[in-house]
């Protein structure tokens, strides 16, 4: 059944559809796939380029709770090289986004952790092979 999939998307709720926009397409630079407004619900859909798994931030009219599960949620990237997970971190530092420490230790030297305008995580990670091969992020 799964091996006809056509793509995922993971689908959270905000109180700051604006804000999450700037964060996750404009500072992130993701792809606006689409966009919906429908019954109370309006929708932004963001993803990679060329890839099958998005991400789905939905405000809504109703009430719902928006409030971030825990500080080991988190969206995770992989990126290949060091360099380029350096850039990220530079480019949302220039946005006043200051690394977080991560819950799990796991992360601390492959990867920088950050929070959304929410406060979710959104961690960035060099490629693991990378890793296993000896780099490190300092």
């Amino acid at each position: 059944m799964l091996e006809s999939w056509n793509y995922m998307r993971l689908a959270r709720p905000t109180n700051k559809l604006e804000e999450m926009r700037t964060f996750y397409e404009k500072v992130l630079g993701l792809e606006k796939i689409g966009e919906f407004n429908h019954n109370g619900y309006h929708g932004l859909l963001i993803g990679l380029p060329d890839q099958k798994v998005h991400l789905e931030l939905l405000q809504s009219d109703h009430d719902f709770n928006t409030v971030a599960p825990n500080d080991d949620h988190l969206l995770v990237f992989y990126l290949h090289t060091i360099e380029q997970v350096e850039a990220v971190r530079t480019k949302l530092k220039g946005h006043g986004v200051e690394p977080v420490e991560p819950v799990n230790p796991y992360w601390k030297d492959k990867a920088y952790t950050f929070e959304d305008p929410e406060g979710w995580r959104v961690v960035f990670c060099i490629d693991i092979n990378k890793y296993k091969q000896g780099e490190r992020i300092l």
